[in-house]
Parts: C-alpha cells; sequence; structure tokens
C-alpha cells in the first residue's frame, strides 16, 4: 500500500505536519513518508528489533505514523496503547506484552524517565520529540538519520525483510485489567 501510494501520489502531499516552532502546518509528500518508513525500519532492524515486539504510545501525529509502518512492514510486532491509559496500566501492558523497545512522544516521557524495573525486558526507549540520544533512550530524529545513512551505505535489510501475511504483525493487548492502586 506504501509503495503504491508513493508511486501514485508522489510529491503530493501525505501529511500537513504543524512546525514544532510556529503554528504553520509543512507538507509531507507520500515519497518523504515511503523514505521515513523505510530510514525508521532500517535502524530499528539496526538495533537487532526484527521479529520483535515494539509499543507505540502517544497522540496522533506523523511521527506514530511511520514508526507503525516501519514496525508492521518488516521490523516486528507492533503494540499499540492507548495514551490516555493510566501510567499504572500502561506500565502492566508493556511488562504483559513482553516489548522489546517503546517508541512514545515527550508528552508521556515522564512516565518512561526512571525505566521502571519492571519493564526489564525493555531495551530501548524511543521517544520522538527528544534531541539527542542517551544511554538506551534514542532520539527518533537520530534514528531516522541512522537510517538513511545505513540506507545510503547499501544496508537493505528493511528493504528486502520477508513480509509473511500469515504471521502476526499487530498485538491488540485487549486482555481486562483489574488494577487497584
Amino acid at each position: 500500500m506504501l509503495n503504491g501510494s508513493a508511486a501514485k501520489h508522489g510529491e503530493k502531499p501525505a501529511f500537513l505536519v504543524k512546525h514544532k516552532n510556529s503554528s504553520q502546518y509543512i507538507p509531507v509528500s507520500y515519497e518523504k513518508y515511503k523514505a521515513d518508513v523505510e530510514a525508521f525500519g532500517t535502524a530499528l532492524m539496526g538495533l537487532e528489533l526484527n521479529g520483535k515486539k515494539v509499543a507505540i504510545i502517544g497522540e496522533n501525529r506523523y511521527e506514530w505514523a511511520v514508526s507503525y509502518l516501519a514496525v508492521v512492514n518488516g521490523t516486528g510486532i507492533v503494540v499499540p496503547l492507548d495514551k490516555e491509559l493510566p501510567q499504572n496500566e500502561i506500565e502492566v501492558l508493556i511488562k504483559r506484552s513482553c516489548v522489546d523497545a517503546v517508541i512514545y512522544s515527550g508528552a508521556l516521557a515522564t512516565q518512561f524517565s526512571n525505566s521502571p524495573s519492571s519493564f526489564s525486558n525493555v531495551k530501548f526507549y524511543i521517544n520522538m520529540d527528544l534531541e539527542k540520544s542517551y544511554g538506551n533512550k534514542l532520539s527518533y530524529n537520530e534514528l531516522i538519520m541512522n537510517g538513511y545513512d545505513a540506507l545510503k551505505s547499501g544496508d537493505r535489510s528493511f528493504l528486502d525483510a520477508d513480509i509473511d501475511t500469515e504471521v502476526m504483525s499487530t498485538l491488540q493487548p485487549d486482555f481486562p485489567i483489574n488494577i487497584t492502586t
């Protein structure tokens, strides 16, 4: 679908993204969207997340859409989480889903700032708004740039990934949760 949309619509806007420091919206073309998905997917493969579970949580935004398609189009299994859930429920879902990475928006950064010990399985915390990576807290923008560099160097791990339509690519944690505080 992404390849077809990029081929058919090319430089036409697929998204309008609000500029960080103003109220203006910047168009993002279908070709740029496809390229960003490929770059981010390549970066995730470089983190050895192929075949792994990756949670995504945040508001409706361009980075969420890129992250989602980068995971389901060859990296692994996406676990989409509702940003409106209370923190304790998010923690339970991350733990029970056994995710290896969490991609989240900066608005939720405080929930992941201390990497709860119950998240022992989480190797990477990818913040959509973090300027610079440190430790296992990674910058989404740095990963995109790393992915572009890897693609230019000939890395085709994401581009050539086999996508088996019969294998689960989305884990929707809908099991009942009964948490008392």
